[in-house]
């Protein structure tokens, strides 16, 4: 019981950084032009590809843990998305976003006492 336990968490915050890398690709889709519609681009069908796995992988996921537990599984997506844009887009990482990841992290520790 352990084990599956520790892998359906292992599998929601995977889900949540293929959340992340699906909006990098939606972000990357929406910047480059378009030659039939905004959509009909491989970047925003595979954003939207990812996002339906991360809902099944979070179905799966949820099977094993409680509910409750996703309050403090979600939150890793804004520290992955903050990474990502870092690496990707070579975003700033401003003391603004420093202080937010801060305090996401914090309200996740106070959420779990």
């Amino acid at each position: 019981m352990m084990n599956s336990h520790w892998t359906a968490y292992g599998i929601l915050y995977g889900s949540a950084f293929i959340v992340a890398v699906s909006q990098v690709c939606l972000k990357w889709g929406a910047s480059r032009p378009y030659r039939i519609a905004p959509f009909v681009n491989i970047w925003i069908i595979t954003g939207y590809v990812l996002v339906l796995s991360a809902l099944v992988l979070n179905i799966v996921g949820l099977k094993h843990v409680p509910l409750k537990h996703m309050a403090f599984v979600l939150p890793a997506t804004y520290i992955f998305v903050s990474v990502l844009s870092r690496i990707v887009f070579k975003e700033s990482f401003t003391g603004r976003k420093c202080w937010g990841i801060l305090l996401i992290i914090a309200g996740t520790v106070v959420f779990n006492l």
